[in-house]
């Protein structure tokens, strides 16, 4: 079965995988990090609305849908090949979104720009990799 051309249980494979962790990134292991970068309290988050995000379901699908039609375009390489996609597209895409935040914000924030970037870069290339292998 295929999904716009990929393959469908590769894809959400993939999409879960990458979903949950980002959920683990930002929700345990860099929690505090993101928290302190952004200049966050407990009153702000406290009373932030969870609806937002179910806005990171479509999200991290786009990546993935993406990079699955990158890696197509390749003409699906082997587990290497789509690792090494994923780190190249990471450093021409990731690093300068990333650094959007890190250049534009007031805080400037060093270590929230390693927790955002580092998220896309390892979710980008277990989303390679799991494609791959799942194709």
């Amino acid at each position: 079965m295929k999904i716009f051309g990929l393959p469908l249980w590769g894809v959400l494979v993939a999409f879960v995988v990458f979903y949950a962790l980002g959920v683990f990134w930002y929700g345990m292991f860099f929690s505090d990090i993101w928290i302190a970068g952004h200049g966050y309290t407990e009153a702000e988050l406290e009373g932030s609305s969870p609806m937002w995000m179910l806005l990171g379901f479509p999200q991290t699908f786009a990546q993935v849908i993406g990079l699955g039609f990158i890696l197509k375009w390749r003409g699906w390489p082997d587990l290497q090949g789509a690792v090494t996609t994923a780190v190249v597209l990471g450093i021409c895409f990731a690093l300068p979104f990333a650094a959007y935040q890190l250049i534009y914000s007031v805080a400037h924030s060093l270590p929230l720009f390693f927790v955002d970037a580092s998220h896309l870069f390892v979710g980008w290339v277990a989303s390679a990799a799991i494609m791959t292998m799942m194709r």
